[in-house]
């Protein structure tokens, strides 16, 4: 394998894909679960073993026959911490306020960077909202 060949693992499920770059591939592993049955792509190089849920402890098994922990990440909204959305809120409540004091004003210029204020305070709003009250998958 050459320094510019890398990897990944894919995995597709609910529209969305997370990949982990993985130097060592050479090519890509695919694993799709949004269709009927789920569907693994794999390199024609890469070695394949296959186990029933019989033959797994409550345990994952590791590729060198040891045990390894597992780890769960749980994304909700737009992953946002908490401390930023509550950031993103107070700074769409701060150009929602801004954009009515400017549409207000006669003039063309204000009016235009109101409307611009009032389009970001929604969006940063909808985003903090979205991170912030959303509930876990």
């Amino acid at each position: 394998m050459t320094d510019d060949e890398s990897g990944e693992v894919a995995v597709q499920q609910n529209g969305q894909e997370t990949a982990i770059d993985a130097p060592g591939l050479e090519g890509q592993i695919h694993v799709d679960l949004d269709g009927e049955h789920p569907t693994l792509h794999i390199p024609s190089k890469v070695s394949v073993g296959y186990w029933d849920d019989d033959d797994v402890d409550d345990e994952a098994v590791a590729a060198d026959g040891g045990t390894t922990t597992r780890r769960e990440i749980e994304m909700r909204g737009f992953g946002l911490q908490e401390e930023h959305a509550n950031i993103g809120l107070f700074l769409a409540v701060v150009l929602l306020a801004a954009s009515g004091a400017f549409l207000g004003s006669p003039v063309a210029s204000s009016g235009l960077a109101g409307l611009a204020m009032l389009a970001g305070g929604v969006f940063v709003g909808y985003v903090s909202v979205r991170s912030r009250w959303s509930d876990p998958a």
